[in-house]
């Protein structure tokens, strides 16, 4: 007993001396740490500051564009009931991503800055190296504790935290703006880790620490779900406070179910093949290639693609493909190497803490625990990729201390380095816009019809009709049953009047997706087009079957009665469609319109200060207006609305010829005839802002 208590007492005295000598060089470490910050700082700016000026691209648009949460700041208690994507998440088809914190810092951007995007992507930046100094510091946390040597967890954590800024995989998360959740949860998670690292080597952990432990933890899972994995336990040996961290992680998850109402999100095999393949064997030999995959990209990130879904990545179903041996001999290496870490921990415990790392931080996102909406995401790697990082720099510090390779190391790493910056640079160049996003995308993926359906989308918004139907048919081509596709190219021979090739589309839709309103929309409105008048009813009362105040099927039908001569019917409709959505400027215009025709100036006169509260410069709305107050003898106020119209349309005859015959019932000869003079100055056809416009939709 003597003996194995003087042992003990010898191996304090030894313990204390390491510990005195890491806080004398400690201020060694300080001195340089200014230096060392610049240059991550630098580093990482350097690979993402041409994506400053960069535009709202992909997922950027329905997280931040068009979700009205996002303008909703002073509101916070609507960030915690709907979703990511702007939906209630209690809804069944609300994706169930539950990550108010980031949406709160968009809703701030917004704030402050509107929808200008530089101000969204100099904070993800400036996240991101704030992230690369944090993940100095704790590499630093973790290294000094295994080695008990400032000098060389100093050297270690430098090349990690280098590795970590120049990450080419890291582009999706810093480039695209909805990378933020990575970024952020990522923050918390490391600091969660330094606060927990800290009080180990303090031996205790104060009330404050534990708060402010169960804060970072929340924060992290509240900027995204993959954030659970910053819970820790205290530290302590005592058996119930193993138990009570336990507990209090499964009281998070289980809240976390009961915010999405304990319902799981309804993915497609569209976004994830082998999730949905009717072969068990099949389902998880997948998952396991897909995980390789990831680790692969960690490895090797050159071919990098922004979607990895619907063809991209083809799935493992036979016993000859050469892709099930290459993941069954890549399982086996890392699993061996696991193995090998446990076996000799007491050499390689820093190897095994890495490859823990990220392994415990990807699992929420492998879609082995839940099934996940995507194939391969590189985002999810942002913090795994810190495990990875922290191995890799080890293992070049240990073999710089061999004999002779120190020179090639450096020199190899400096031409590692300078690749990735190179790569970051060039990849996040490609997230600036939407075409160089989905261009780039084609070059790796060529067979995924998703890629193609959005370049079809650019090319149709820019008016490029040809260049849009040769991408949708292709993406028609490999996935035969893509409903927005095919609904997107019949919107196009709706355009072109090819109104049959336009059904025949719809109906493709209809058969693969009996329940989808649209296409039974866009049906009718071809058969109005092709004066087929009773189906095109017959389609919308379909429609609205399945979503009865679906606003834009109301306004078609509105069209469909003004052509059968159904005027107070089609006035009806219109009406009830801007008490729906009082934004749908085509049924505020046609209302007005037609309300002029039936000699209802003074309704168009009451109805005029709501329609302009909407859209304050739309010029037919104006104009209408105009005509309506002279029509009454007001024309004062006629003058002031059929100028504004031809203000904000200089090149319009109709606001032109409008205003002569204001001028001539004002008997105002002088204004008349310089509205004549300006008329003969403006090419002879007159735009026409009649009702028959229809509305269908493109997705």
């Amino acid at each position: 007993m003597k003996l194995t208590n003087r042992w003990n007492l010898k191996k304090q005295l030894a313990n204390s001396d390491n510990e005195f000598k890491i806080y004398k060089n400690f201020k060694n470490f300080n001195t340089e740490i200014n230096y060392r910050s610049f240059v991550l700082i630098f580093l990482s700016t350097v690979c993402y500051c041409n994506s400053i000026d960069g535009s709202f691209v992909f997922d950027d648009l329905p997280a931040i564009l068009t979700n009205p949460v996002i303008r909703q700041f002073k509101n916070i208690t609507n960030f915690f009931i709907h979703d990511f994507w702007g939906h209630p998440i209690s809804q069944s088809l609300s994706h169930k991503s539950f990550r108010p914190l980031t949406s709160l810092t968009f809703a701030l951007n917004y704030a402050l800055f509107g929808f200008s995007p530089t101000s969204y992507h100099i904070l993800n930046i400036a996240i991101h190296n704030i992230n690369v100094l944090l993940i100095y510091i704790t590499s630093n946390k973790l290294l000094l504790r295994h080695t008990l040597n400032t000098s060389i967890s100093d050297q270690a954590s430098f090349i990690c935290s280098i590795l970590f800024a120049v990450h080419p995989i890291h582009t999706e998360a810093v480039a695209n703006i909805v990378g933020r959740a990575e970024l952020l949860m990522t923050s918390f998670v490391l600091v969660t880790i330094c606060i927990y690292v800290d009080g180990i080597n303090c031996g205790y952990f104060s009330l404050f620490r534990i708060i402010l432990l169960t804060l970072t933890s929340v924060c992290s899972l509240l900027s995204k779900e993959q954030g659970i994995v910053a819970i820790k336990r205290t530290y302590s040996n005592l058996p119930y406070h193993k138990y009570i961290a336990v507990t209090l992680l499964l009281l998070l998850c289980i809240l976390r179910l009961f915010i999405n109402g304990f319902q799981m999100p309804n993915f497609s095999s569209f976004d994830n093949p082998a999730a949905f393949h009717p072969s068990i064997w099949v389902r998880v030999i997948n998952r396991i290639y897909l995980l390789n995959y990831h680790l692969f990209l960690l490895i090797y990130p050159v071919n990098l693609c922004f979607d990895y879904s619907m063809g991209c990545m083809p799935l493992i179903e036979t016993f000859f493909d050469l892709k099930l041996y290459i993941t069954l001999i890549s399982s086996f290496i890392l699993i061996t190497a696991v193995v090998f870490c446990i076996i000799y921990i007491d050499n390689y415990r820093l190897e095994l803490l890495s490859l823990l790392i990220v392994g415990v931080s990807f699992f929420p996102a492998s879609s082995l625990l839940v099934t996940v909406g995507f194939v391969v995401a590189e985002r999810v790697l942002y913090l795994p990729s810190f495990g990875f990082c922290l191995f890799c720099s080890w293992i070049y510090y240990k073999l710089t201390k061999r004999r002779y390779s120190e020179d090639i190391l450096h020199i190899g790493l400096i031409l590692l380095v300078t690749f990735a910056i190179v790569k970051c640079i060039k990849r996040s160049s490609e997230w600036r816009t939407e075409f160089t996003l989905y261009s780039s995308g084609l070059k790796i993926c060529p067979n995924n019809a998703k890629i193609h359906y959005n370049l079809g989308k650019l090319f149709a918004e820019s008016g490029n009709w040809n260049a849009a139907k040769i991408n949708y048919q292709t993406a028609i081509q490999l996935e035969p049953s893509y409903l927005f596709a095919l609904n997107n190219l019949a919107n196009i021979n709706l355009q072109q009047q090819k109104f049959k090739d336009a059904e025949e589309l719809l109906k493709k839709c209809i058969q693969v997706h009996p329940e989808f309103p649209t296409a039974w929309m866009n049906l009718g409105i071809a058969y109005m087009r092709q004066k087929q008048f009773q189906k095109a009813e017959d389609s919308f009362t379909k429609a609205l079957k399945i979503r009865p105040k679906n606003a834009d099927c109301l306004y078609n039908v509105g069209n469909l009665y003004l052509q059968l001569g159904r005027k107070q019917d089609a006035l009806r409709i219109w009406k009830n469609v801007t008490s729906l959505n009082q934004k749908h400027k085509r049924a505020w215009l046609n209302l007005l319109i037609l309300l002029d025709e039936l000699g209802e100036c003074n309704e168009v006169i009451r109805l005029s200060s709501t329609a302009i509260h909407h859209f304050p410069n739309n010029a037919p709305i104006h104009s209408q207006i105009g005509t309506c107050y002279g029509k009454l003898g007001f024309f004062q106020k006629a003058q002031m609305h059929l100028l504004k119209a031809l203000n904000l349309q200089p090149n319009e005859r109709i606001y032109l010829k409008n205003l002569d015959i204001l001028y001539n019932r004002w008997k105002i000869a002088q204004k008349r005839n310089a509205v004549r003079k300006k008329t003969l100055c403006i090419g002879p056809k007159p735009s026409s802002h009649g009702n028959t416009e229809t509305g269908n939709h493109t997705l």
